[in-house]
């Protein structure tokens, strides 16, 4: 699926998957292993191709959401587009302020107003969010009156 085409995602689920995936990132439930499992996927040129997963944190994460989801694969792709794209921001210094690490550091709590502009907004063709206009969205939000979060959210792949 093109990134640029995945659908928004209720701020309420999207924070559900992502604990989901921080539980299973962690440790904290148990996942079936990747291993032997093969996976058809679009890349964001439209091509089918099928991988093999190695058996990391971060793929028992995605699986741990993909069985949370299924069989709606389409708003699975949304929740794991939209999570690589906050990723990448939390790598920034303007989202410092919106994120605490929790968990022993595994993890990142993040303001309910960061989650509600993933969950919403719509993604580049790249697969990024607009940084100026992702950050604009969160200020807004944020000044609605909206509480500091404690949905962790996994650090993602590292091992």
């Amino acid at each position: 699926m093109q990134p640029e085409k995945v659908r928004p995602l209720d701020p309420r689920e999207f924070a559900f998957a992502l604990q989901v995936g921080s539980a299973a990132f962690s440790g904290r439930m148990p996942v079936h292993s990747p291993i032997g499992r093969e996976f058809l996927v679009e890349d964001t040129n439209g091509e089918v191709k099928g991988i093999a997963l190695d058996d990391t944190r971060f793929n028992r994460a995605a699986l741990a959401i993909l069985d949370q989801f299924a069989p709606d694969f389409e708003k699975f792709q949304s929740v794991m587009l939209r999570y690589l794209a906050l990723l990448r921001l939390t790598r920034l210094e303007e989202m410092r302020k919106w994120q605490k690490a929790v968990c022993g550091g595994n993890d990142v709590a993040m303001h309910p107003a960061v989650l509600i502009a993933a969950a919403t907004l719509p993604l580049a063709k790249g697969g990024a969010f607009d940084e100026f206009e992702f950050f604009r969205r969160v200020e807004e939000l944020a000044a609605g009156g909206d509480r500091a979060a404690t949905t962790p959210v996994p650090r993602g792949p590292r091992d």
